[in-house]
C-alpha cells in the first residue's frame, strides 16, 4: 500500500542514514519500524525486563548489542542465583 507521510527533515534524514547503514531499503526500515512500534517495541520489552540498561545506554544499540546485554543480563541473573542459593 502506498501513503504520503510527512515528518521532518532531520528524522527524514536520520532514518535514510539508518537504513542505509543496515543495508536496507528506506521503505523496509520504515516498515519495520512502524511493525516494532505496534507489536510494543523491543526496546520496550528489554527496558521493562532489565531496566538498568536504559542507564546504560543499550537500548539505542543495535540488535546484536542488545541480545548480547540481554544473554550478559542473563549469566549475571544466574551466578547471582547461585549466590543467593548458598546464602539460605
Amino acid at each position: 500500500m502506498k501513503t504520503t507521510l510527512e515528518i521532518p527533515e532531520d528524522l527524514y534524514q536520520s532514518a535514510r542514514s539508518a537504513a542505509e547503514a543496515r543495508g536496507c531499503s528506506l521503505k523496509d526500515y520504515v516498515a519495520d519500524a512502524i511493525r516494532e512500534k505496534v507489536s510494543g517495541s523491543s526496546k520496550e520489552k528489554v527496558s521493562a525486563k532489565v531496566p538498568w540498561l536504559r542507564f546504560a545506554g543499550v537500548l539505542g544499540k543495535s540488535d546484536v548489542e542488545r541480545s548480547e546485554m540481554e544473554r550478559i543480563q542473563g549469566r549475571v541473573d544466574k551466578e547471582f542465583g547461585q549466590i543467593d542459593s548458598l546464602e539460605k
